[in-house]
């Protein structure tokens, strides 16, 4: 359904952006998927504050979500979990809202933080969404985090309350999610896809953080996803600091993705050979499906099993494991995991690369 709401501040949105229309990013059919159907990929922007989310809401099953968080994020999450034991050496307690896998779970409980995870796909903790309604039934604790799952909620509205339910007046909440300057900065329209529900810049917070009682006292750029921030929340108080964003020139945007459409499509075709794509990435959808590349990559190469043997949305690219690379080497590889270049690039040095806006990152 299409959400003319704001999702921090409730006014009314337009549409400001719009690529090809997709299947839902993360549903890897067990067969070909040429027939899958098809979403507006939009994004609209709120008319009072400038909150940007996806502008068509459809349906995810985040049980059957089959994403696993990478372990070559492993220092990134170390680094966070020094950073904010640093920061709060009181606290002893802790929730992860978006635990996933658990990775992060463990950076945490190496700096001596007792934790829990929360996440409808959690391997580990308690296995549902996080809701205020959860939280009325938790012990509060001293620190609430959550990386990059701030752009896939629903109601954000009952997830702070939550929050605010859980958190006593020495409590904080750090999280994670891309920036939204930084990610067209970079170029990254890739990382525009349905089960991202919102696209944050730093303004619009203040005020939506005002009504639970937390305030922003920090925050940093982070190079994770094409540009991502980390922001430090806490109480008491309701003073309203003012942040200001870059100027986003969506006209601009469309035009440079389309030069790189034409670029990339290029490179691609004028390989002698099979090209296959690396990472099934739920960005790999829609860069994919808006550069028209569906019929021409042999294979996908990406480790996480529950991956394997499926296939990527709306097509009959197959998935396979990185053995596939010796048994039938490829001319090109086109990064789908762009975010992963230099690991990609120092494990397999003789297979060239297609990097998308690589010159922009």
């Amino acid at each position: 359904m299409t959400n003319g709401q704001c999702r921090l501040c409730c006014h009314v949105t337009r549409k400001m952006f719009a690529l090809t229309p997709t299947p839902l990013a993360n549903n890897f059919a067990p067969s070909p998927d040429t027939a899958a159907e098809r979403f507006p990929v939009e994004v609209w922007a709120c008319v009072s504050c400038g909150h940007c989310q996806i502008g068509y809401t459809a349906p995810v099953d985040w049980v059957d979500y089959r994403y696993a968080t990478p372990h070559a994020n492993q220092a990134h999450l170390d680094q966070a979990a020094h950073a904010i034991r640093e920061r709060y050496p009181q606290a002893r307690t802790a929730i992860e809202i978006g635990s996933n896998n658990g990775v992060y779970l463990d950076a945490l409980a190496r700096v001596g933080l007792e934790v829990i995870g929360i996440d409808p796909c959690a391997s580990r903790g308690i296995a549902k969404p996080f809701t205020h309604q959860l939280a009325r039934g938790l012990a509060p604790v001293d620190l609430i985090v959550a990386n990059n799952v701030f752009a896939h909620v629903d109601d954000l509205w009952d997830v702070f309350r939550g929050i605010d339910h859980l958190l006593g007046d020495d409590g904080a909440v750090v999280f994670e999610v891309q920036y939204l300057p930084s990610m067209i900065a970079a170029g990254a329209f890739d990382m525009i896809y349905h089960e991202h529900r919102d696209y944050h810049t730093l303004a619009p917070w203040p005020l939506f953080l005002k009504r639970f009682g937390l305030v922003i006292t920090e925050w940093t750029l982070l190079p994770t996803h094409g540009g991502s921030i980390r922001v430090y929340c806490e109480r008491p108080g309701l003073a309203v600091a003012l942040l200001h964003d870059t100027e986003i020139d969506w006209r601009a945007f469309q035009r440079r993705i389309q030069a790189e459409k034409v670029r990339i499509r290029a490179d691609v075709l004028a390989v002698k050979g099979p090209v296959v794509a690396f990472g099934a990435t739920a960005k790999a959808c829609t860069l994919l499906h808006h550069f028209d590349l569906t019929t021409s990559l042999a294979y996908c190469v990406d480790d996480t099993p529950a991956k394997q043997g499926r296939y990527l949305p709306g097509t009959a690219i197959q998935i396979v494991p990185s053995t596939r690379l010796q048994e039938e080497p490829p001319a090109a590889m086109l990064l789908t995991a762009w975010n992963f270049e230099a690991q990609i690039r120092a494990a397999y040095p003789t297979i060239p690369c297609i990097v998308p806006f690589a010159k922009e990152r």
